[in-house]
């Protein structure tokens, strides 16, 4: 299962809607990243290097390749973790700001469509699958402040039960009470932190599969995580070796709509001086301005090239769908095809029909 679901998410990704919200968050988080000074690739080709050193030298070319774009997405986190100053601090957290915004919605409406896609229900189209992301905002938003509230009075109360063992005469005494007892908000901060950490993607597709319950959203991502460790891990490792098939998929597609382009155009003399066109197999970097030039082929390659190299980024947010369907059809058995839409009728399986126990329940 999980492997057709990561193929259906790469699927997905190659729908033309698809590629039109990804242009437009590239569009609009350029304009974001330009207005304080955030250069992407440029964090996200220094932790991949710092991270890469750790892999086998076999996975280095892959992992610069496919996952610069991801790494990304989280490049003012990175920066907040190695700002020295207020002003990088300050720069970090706006940085932290834009991404939530643009990518929340962008990001979130591609998800929509991948659950869709793959729940075989009616696939929104663009405008529609961002009226549904905007519609879920609070759902998605409450689902990731949620934790970090909860986070942050869990660490106010390990600072107050610090704070009594700091009273002069007794506080030594009342450590031996305090301690033990902080060990419970203690535990609870770090499976929190567990949960957020590797949780955040299934809020984003579960804010977008089960409707305006937060709640529900919330509950779902984190239990899956906790109760499917195993099927997560196995989930997120398919997930991970099927991006490079899909991404030398994208890669090769991309090449041969541009040798198909040049040829074409080159049999008219369109294409005055080839000898400028690399045709290097290898992508320009994720995160970068296409190039816009006099020559209406030179934009356009680079246009199709850019869009090809920050395909992985799609892929993050597609992916989710399928990892968040794995463990729900886990741990509650329900179905992949069981998602929520609009006008969905009662009684609706997605195409399918009701596993033996919802029949069981039902009767």
């Amino acid at each position: 299962m999980a492997i057709g679901l990561t193929i259906g998410a790469i699927r997905a990704t190659l729908l033309a809607r698809v590629w039109i919200l990804l242009a437009m968050g590239l569009a609009a988080d350029k304009i974001a990243c330009l207005t304080i000074g955030l250069h992407r690739h440029v964090v996200a080709q220094r932790w991949t290097a710092e991270i890469t050193k750790q892999l086998p030298a076999k996975l280095h070319e892959f992992f610069d390749k496919a996952w610069v774009g991801p790494l990304g997405l989280a490049a003012p986190f990175f920066n907040l973790l190695e700002a020295d100053s207020t002003n990088d601090t300050l720069k970090s957290l706006i940085g932290i700001l834009f991404t939530l915004l643009i990518w929340g919605l962008f990001g979130s409406a591609v998800c929509r469509i991948a659950l869709t896609r793959m729940a075989d229900a009616p696939i929104p189209g663009v405008r529609s699958a961002l009226r549904y992301a905007i519609r879920q905002r609070m759902t998605l938003m409450g689902s990731i402040i949620t934790p970090i509230i909860v986070m942050i009075l869990l660490f106010t109360a390990i600072t107050v039960l610090g704070a009594f063992t700091k009273l002069p005469f007794v506080g030594p005494v009342l450590a031996w009470i305090f301690v033990p007892i902080a060990l419970i908000p203690a535990s609870i901060l770090v499976l929190t932190l567990i949960g957020l950490i590797f949780g955040w993607p299934m809020m984003m597709a579960a804010s977008m599969a089960e409707g305006e319950d937060l709640f529900d959203a919330l509950s779902r991502s984190q239990t899956y995580l906790f109760q499917a460790p195993l099927s997560w891990a196995i989930t997120f490792k398919v997930g991970f070796l099927l991006q490079a098939i899909g991404y030398a998929l994208v890669q090769f597609l991309s090449w041969a709509l541009i040798f198909m382009l040049h040829s074409g155009f080159a049999m008219t003399g369109f294409v005055t001086d080839p000898a400028n066109i690399s045709w290097s197999k290898v992508l320009p970097p994720p995160w970068m301005m296409p190039e816009i030039s006099s020559s209406a082929f030179i934009t356009c390659l680079s246009i199709i090239t850019h869009l090809a190299s920050c395909w992985p980024i799609g892929f993050a947010f597609a992916f989710p769908a399928a990892l968040y369907l794995t463990l729900r059809t886990k741990v509650d058995h329900i179905p992949p095809t069981e998602i929520d839409w609009p006008g969905k009728p009662e009684g609706d399986f997605g195409g399918q029909m009701p596993s033996h126990e919802s029949r069981i329940e039902n009767v």
